[in-house]
């Protein structure tokens, strides 16, 4: 698939998983 997600719907997948996860996708990829 070539859909490439928009800034909003980045933000609001962030959101998301921070809601489930409790950390933020930065957090994850950080270190």
């Amino acid at each position: 698939m070539s859909h490439r997600p928009s800034s909003v719907e980045r933000a609001a997948f962030e959101l998301a998983l921070i809601g489930v996860t409790g950390h933020s996708v930065a957090d994850i990829h950080c270190c």
